[in-house]
């Protein structure tokens, strides 16, 4: 191994060095690295300690300072690299899918990290407390689509970040600050409109997107007393429980196509008792269960729902209590 210090000189060693395989016995420990790495690894240089199901630091390394995950790791387990206070670089290979809770949190000297190709999730708290960390919007995959809450709090690049909508790849992940316009437009393709990413923000008065398809978490939008207009103008949407609810001025809904309601369908629409309008202009049925007879039972009796002429009586036959009118738009 070659004696150059330079972090991405070292990189390329130990990644040369060290045959990664899918095997429990092969997994990394201090025990079983080579001693040149070892001495490395004591001096705070490098660190890469991996199992085949999570990824979790071995005791004894907390003065490390450059963390490299390897491949094979598909799973960074809540809490693994959490309160390293010298850390201040991390290189997660493109194998990681997800990151888990709390995973980098009060890393207070984490400057980057280079987040894997094909990243899915960042659970709450991940990276909390890392007030160092600077993130370009480009360092965010498109792969996202969960971000926990309060994921990046105390961060450089949250504390930077303008108020108004904040995203994290494809993913609106909050509005901050105090709303300073009354019509909210998802940018082109939002994925995913976070965990209360618009909860209670107040002076929102209507929100839009389009796209191929969105899903829209729990609370993501609730407790918005100004709102009166949702316009999701997907291919598909997916709607979570409590993801729009307690909005009490909510008059109109569009829906381009719902696709599925998830969790407890009879939770979504509460606390909407004045929705007078809801459009969904699927051009086919949902696939069988991904709607329920709860799913829309909190849609008041008197609210005109606009579906498609095709499918008006499979509608009124799924939904008998409720008011289906043809639609005749575009």
């Amino acid at each position: 191994m070659a004696k150059d210090n330079n972090f991405k000189d070292f990189i390329e060693d130990l990644v040369y060095t060290i045959k990664i395989k899918k095997n429990s016995a092969d997994f990394i420990t201090p025990s079983n690295i080579p001693m040149e790495i070892r001495d490395n690894i004591n001096k705070g240089q490098a660190g890469g300690f991996y199992d085949n199901i999570t990824c979790t630091l071995s005791e004894g390394f907390t003065g490390i300072k450059n963390l490299i995950v390897f491949k094979d790791v598909e799973t960074i387990s809540s809490g693994a690299y959490a309160n390293l206070t010298s850390l201040t670089n991390a290189i997660l290979f493109d194998n990681i899918k997800t990151i888990g809770g709390k995973a980098f949190e009060n890393c207070v000297k984490l400057k980057s990290v280079k987040f894997p190709s094909n990243l899915a999730s960042i659970g709450s708290n991940c990276f909390s407390g890392c007030s160092a960390l600077e993130i370009q919007s480009v360092d965010f995959p498109n792969t996202l689509r969960n971000v926990g809450r309060n994921a990046f709090w105390g961060t450089k690049w949250y504390n930077s970040q303008p108020n108004g909508a904040v995203y994290t790849g494809p993913c609106l992940y909050e509005y901050k600050g105090s709303v300073s316009e009354e019509t909210l437009t998802l940018k082109d393709d939002t994925f995913v409109i976070m965990e209360y990413a618009i909860y209670n923000k107040s002076g929102i008065k209507e929100l839009v997107g389009n796209g191929k398809e969105c899903t829209v978490r729990g609370w993501a939008i609730s407790m918005v007393p100004t709102l009166t207009k949702i316009k999701l103008d997907y291919d598909k949407v997916y709607l979570s429980q409590y993801s729009i609810n307690s909005c009490a001025n909510l008059e109109e809904v569009y829906i381009k196509n719902l696709y599925m309601v998830s969790g407890n369908p009879s939770i979504i629409f509460s606390g909407t008792p004045n929705i007078k309008r809801l459009y969904i202009l699927n051009d086919e049925m949902p696939p069988a269960g991904n709607i329920t007879n709860q799913s829309l039972a909190n849609i008041p009796s008197s609210c005109e729902i606009y579906v498609r002429s095709n499918l008006i009586e499979k509608w009124k036959s799924s939904f008998p209590s409720l008011n289906f009118i043809e639609y005749t738009g575009d």
